[in-house]
């Protein structure tokens, strides 16, 4: 089992006669849905780079797919080049390249789920797994937070940029209109603040250098989750009902933060970068906390994603076993792939925008 994001790796699989698979922690992307014989058009499946997903407007549309025919036509084949040349180094010239490896893909496994993301059109070698694979049973919280969280009846929002957004190097301007945002509330406030140094803030914020995030949000006193919108801060707001804000800096952030939009399940900031307004902040956080439907709307999201006949990590294992157990010979077939090549079904021109 390989990551979708080092597929040099796959060199493992002709090494030991075992077939591969392909998993990520994301939806996956254009290439390597394009390598397992997916659909792939970038109007319907624009990247998770961009912060749009469905109802493209004639701009978003002509992005897209220029960024796709630029990944697809210049961006990959230099990466797959080098990463062939490292494999060839040291394991000889007769090495096979990385799109040769791809074809011998078995399955590929992707956290995604139609009720969050979207439908998609896929082969049999690709499950989805529905996300939140990562969640664990609670664990008692440190003593000085199980009683912070215990005394504020009156509510707590819990702030956290996740593990690459770090609060202490947001820049004077940002930190000053975060904390005065957040000073200004009628609710105590938990802050992830990765420094020793803690700069002079109102009273009804604690700050701590790091929190255990799935116990916090578990807590019943905790009313809203400022989040810089990774995908697995994301989930775990949904799993624990906890209405968001959204701060998204890069990446799949900015996507992310539309899809929790547009299931009404919280507000988005999109401008992070060049700047924030302490009232735009404060009246996000007020919101998601007085309007009753961001939490009714994360909760029954959460019922609908969590409805399943199995886990996720189930899902990842009954199929894991599958592919082990007739050898490679199920989905690893050319009949099973490349349908954008071999079939006439609609992806020849991704440039009719």
């Amino acid at each position: 089992m390989v990551e979708i994001l080092f597929p040099q790796l796959l060199i493992f699989g002709e090494l030991f006669k075992c077939p591969t698979v392909l998993m990520s922690s994301f939806p996956g992307y254009f290439h390597i849905h394009g390598a397992l014989g997916n659909s792939m058009h970038p109007i319907v499946y624009p990247s998770i780079r961009f912060p749009f997903f469905r109802n493209l407007s004639f701009k978003e549309r002509l992005v897209s797919t220029v960024y796709f025919l630029d990944h697809l036509l210049r961006h990959v084949p230099q990466k797959y080049t080098r990463n062939t040349a490292i494999l060839r180094k040291y394991f000889g010239e007769n090495a096979p390249d990385v799109n040769q490896l791809l074809d011998k893909v078995e399955m590929a496994f992707f956290n995604a789920h139609p009720a969050l993301n979207g439908p998609r059109l896929v082969g049999q070698n690709t499950i989805f797994f529905g996300g939140m694979v990562h969640l664990r049973d609670p664990k008692p919280l440190p003593k000085d937070l199980d009683e912070f969280l215990n005394r504020s009846v009156e509510g707590v929002v819990y702030f956290s940029l996740g593990s690459n957004v770090k609060s202490a190097f947001l820049g004077q301007d940002k930190f000053q209109a975060i904390a005065q945002a957040l000073g200004e509330l009628p609710y105590k406030v938990l802050w992830k603040y990765e420094s020793d140094h803690i700069p002079d803030t109102p009273k009804n914020i604690k700050f701590v250098k790091w929190s255990p995030q799935q116990d916090v949000l578990r807590h019943p006193n905790v009313r809203a989750f400022v989040t810089q919108g990774g995908l697995q801060s994301l989930e775990e707001a949904i799993y624990f009902h906890v209405p968001i804000v959204l701060l998204p800096f890069f990446g799949d952030q900015e996507q992310n933060a539309k899809k929790a939009e547009h299931k009404k399940i919280g507000k988005a900031i999109y401008h992070m970068r060049n700047g924030l307004h302490k009232d735009e902040l404060k009246s996000a956080i007020m919101e998601v906390i007085e309007d009753p439907s961001y939490r009714q709307n994360i909760k029954s999201l959460a019922e609908i994603i969590l409805d399943e006949p199995m886990t996720g990590v189930e899902k990842v294992v009954w199929w894991s076993e599958y592919v082990i157990r007739h050898k490679g010979h199920a989905y690893n077939s050319q009949s099973h792939k490349r349908p954008q090549v071999d079939k006439s079904n609609g992806n020849k021109h991704p440039w009719s925008t």
